[in-house]
């Protein structure tokens, strides 16, 4: 979001809010009232992304063991190659399969099981909560994470850059994703009680 006229670019990076929206975003030890949002700590959005790991992960290895049962009853005497043409549509089908459900699923409910369980919600930057994020916000902020997720060694590497980006001290804790997306993550729903923050949430975020 940018005001033309005067060149500010209102964005988590910066920590400017746009004097036309009434959202006010607060942290762990402040009081959620009227209009305001308390956003998601460090330790409850790395404990939802770890369990959306296992998620997607279990997701995917079911995803091939239900195409390798399929293929085996339908083509019991296949030769080495087909079995190796499987192997490669596999590899590539199932990461993208799992990617398309997982955006799907925060495009539409604005957050993955593992937000769910935490208590926390993907939502538009500078909205109350209530709009829902368009498929292209979805897409941005979770299609590179996921597919890390489910292929080797990216994951870890992923991981370890997302780790960083969410204890550096930025206004209203966005990592490259959200910033990329214009989205935020907050706890869900928003009367939560600011006392349950726990120490991992965040300390006060720029006005």
């Amino acid at each position: 979001m940018a005001d033309e006229a005067s060149g500010i670019i209102y964005s988590a990076l910066f920590g400017v809010r746009p004097g036309i929206v009434s959202v006010h975003y607060v942290t762990g030890g402040e009081t959620a009232g009227p209009g305001t949002l308390m956003l998601a700590g460090p330790l409850r959005r790395i404990v939802a992304r770890l369990v959306d790991f296992v998620v997607l992960t279990v997701f995917a290895a079911a995803l091939c063991v239900l195409a390798a049962v399929v293929f085996d009853s339908v083509y019991p005497d296949a030769s080495d190659g087909a079995a190796f043409l499987l192997s490669v549509l596999l590899l590539v089908g199932v990461p993208v399969v799992t990617v398309r459900v997982h955006v799907r699923v925060v495009q539409r409910w604005g957050r993955s099981l593992g937000k769910w369980l935490c208590g926390l919600k993907v939502v538009p930057l500078w909205t109350d909560g209530t709009v829902p994020l368009t498929r292209r916000a979805a897409a941005v902020r979770e299609a590179a994470a996921c597919l890390a997720t489910v292929v080797p060694v990216a994951n870890v590497l992923v991981g370890a850059v997302l780790l960083v980006q969410l204890l550096s001290n930025r206004p209203y804790w966005q990592s490259k994703f959200d910033r990329a997306a214009g989205t935020v993550v907050v706890r869900w729903p928003a009367s939560a009680d600011a006392s349950l923050a726990g120490p991992g949430d965040p300390s006060p975020a720029a006005p």
